[in-house]
């Protein structure tokens, strides 16, 4: 390898090939850079942090694994721990001089919420010989150290700056990334060097100054101790991000714009999707925005498309997991298929009312949801679906028939699926809005509707009103599933449901099983005790109905852009 020099704080010849590193020179004489030299370069995240070289054990026991493991193409890996100055970029600018001096020609930065994988160099090899910075997968590493979940949302590959700005966060180029010391030494001697406050702030100065690659390849984790990727940026960093933007005049709704983000959203999905992520909706659909109709398939019956404005906790689960309360839905599916009437109280979107009509196209479906937004997208999808044996009713089911105020919980930028009557929370609503409130046995008589045999019941805080409001019904014996409720609520539902004999069900999500439960109380209190199941069937009538080995197999319906 040929060593080229330099002196400090000048610039690199502009005819030096990317493949040879420059060297950098003290007063005292020249320091060749050596391309078989990598510096591994330990950081604080953030500009204001205290560097302790306690808080960097476990990420420095990382690197000397991965040494042992392989170097890759380097000759030689050398550690540098940062030489703490008043502010990140001094330190920085310190850390990367001490580097210089270790003839160190490419950088690997890290900051002590990393842990280097074994084989990040190993993987390395060739890919710096095309880049100045380069920048890998980054994983979230789970409790259990033969555990590590892949963080989304995430681009896996881009080289282009543009792709990044399309989307709110990083996307995965905030941590942990291969750098040329003397692309970075350039960039801090430039007057980018003033923006630069933090590790975020770095990375997205050197995507605008330098030729950078985003690669399909693990080099680090997050340690549990580290940023989660559901909490928001800085907000310095969110303004430097409109900065970007600005200067690079990208417009945020543009065809083209939202086309290419709904592109590079739609590949983040579906990684996410083999790699079975079990994802909080809440935190993608503000991370990547994916806009327009998306097409619901491998369930009972014909696909289906519902539309969403980045907005919808249904499709964003399905899109992000391939599954939205897959055991819930399959035993929902399989009950449709005998039922001529159904009723979908709290339809929120519409996606249970479309789910039965898909499987029985036969039944007639009739969906209520009092929140108005929620109610205009259940129209919304009933109509493009042509589907002319559903109603979407705009109104809650109550005891009785009367104008109610209803608290909604959620914000403009997400459709609420916890607006309620009766909040048992006592949770303050930032929004409330009047609605139509009906009794289900008056609702049947005044439509000449049959008595249904299926209903979903999701209506929180309200179901003992519901149940007021159908005792006619519910004389008729029909298959409830229900919402998971508080326990002082399962107790008032159970005695109320007791003199109509209904066996009770638990459909456990997790383990896509259904177990006979003698109340209706939560056994566990946890999440995938998703909802119960209350009908006159038998155990082993429900499972001559529902397929334990298809119950079993865990299913995860795909999706893709209709």
């Amino acid at each position: 390898m040929q060593p080229v020099s330099f002196n400090l704080g000048q610039k690199p010849s502009p005819t030096t090939p990317p493949a040879v590193a420059p060297a950098a020179t003290q007063a005292s004489g020249n320091v060749v850079l050596n391309q078989g030299v990598c510096g591994v370069l330990l950081m604080p995240s953030r500009g204001e942090e205290t560097v302790e070289p306690d808080s960097f054990q476990d990420t420095t026991r990382s690197i000397q694994n991965a040494i042992i493991h392989s170097t890759g193409d380097f000759l030689r890996i050398e550690t540098i721990p940062p030489v703490v100055e008043a502010s990140f970029v001094k330190t920085l600018h310190s850390t990367l001089i001490s580097a210089i001096r270790q003839e160190c020609c490419w950088l690997f930065v890290v900051t002590k919420d990393c842990l280097v994988h074994p084989e990040a160099f190993h993987r390395l090899q060739g890919q710096h010989r095309q880049h100045e910075a380069l920048w890998g997968q980054i994983v979230d590493q789970q409790p259990s150290a033969s555990t590590a979940y892949m963080r989304v949302p995430q681009i896996s590959q881009t080289a282009s700056l543009k792709d990044l700005l399309l989307l709110p966060t990083a996307s995965g180029v905030d941590v942990g990334f291969f750098v040329r010391a003397d692309v970075l030494l350039n960039l801090l001697n430039s007057a980018s060097a003033a923006r630069i406050v933090d590790i975020m702030t770095l990375c997205w100065e050197l995507w605008q100054h330098a030729k950078c690659f985003k690669a399909p390849i693990h080099l680090v984790n997050l340690n549990n101790s580290a940023t989660r990727s559901d909490q928001q940026p800085a907000a310095h960093w969110q303004d430097h991000l409109r900065t970007l933007k600005a200067t690079h005049q990208l417009v945020e709704n543009s065809p083209a714009t939202l086309a290419r983000r709904n592109e590079l959203t739609g590949s983040m999905q579906e990684l996410a999707r083999k790699q079975q992520q079990h994802v909080s909706t809440s935190v993608v659909l503000k991370q990547s925005a994916w806009y327009g109709y998306y097409q619901i398939q491998d369930y009972e019956g014909e696909n289906f498309t519902m539309f969403t404005h980045n907005d919808d906790h249904c499709v964003a689960a399905i899109q992000w997991q391939g599954m939205y309360q897959s055991a819930s839905t399959y035993v929902w599916q399989r009950l449709a298929r005998k039922a001529s009437m159904i009723l979908d109280l709290g339809a929120y979107t519409g996606l249970y009312t479309l789910l039965a009509a898909r499987a029985n196209p036969e039944a007639c479906v009739l969906g209520l949801e009092p929140n108005g937004r929620a109610h205009a997208r259940f129209l919304i999808n009933a109509h493009f679906n042509q589907l002319n044996r559903v109603s979407a009713i705009k109104a809650a089911a109550g005891h009785e028939s009367s104008r109610v105020p209803l608290k909604i919980f959620g914000d403009d930028l997400i459709l609420d699926a916890t607006s309620s009557l009766n909040d048992p929370q006592q949770r303050t609503p930032l929004d409330t809005e009047i609605v139509s409130l009906v009794a289900i046995d008056q609702l049947l008589v005044d439509h000449h509707l049959p008595v249904p045999e299926l209903i979903k019941i999701d209506t929180p805080g309200s179901e003992l009103a519901v149940f007021q409001g159908m005792l006619q019904t519910l004389g008729h014996h029909p298959d409830l599933l229900c919402a998971a409720m508080d326990p002082v609520t399962s107790q008032r539902v159970a005695q109320q449901l007791s003199p109509f004999g209904y066996h009770i069900y638990t459909i456990a999500e997790s383990r896509m099983a259904i177990d006979q439960t003698p109340t209706l109380t939560p056994l566990s209190g946890q999440a995938d005790d998703c909802k119960r199941l209350l009908t006159k069937k038998s155990k082993s009538e429900l499972m001559a109905l529902l397929d334990p080995n298809a119950l079993m197999a865990q299913r995860v319906p795909q999706s893709r852009v209709a």
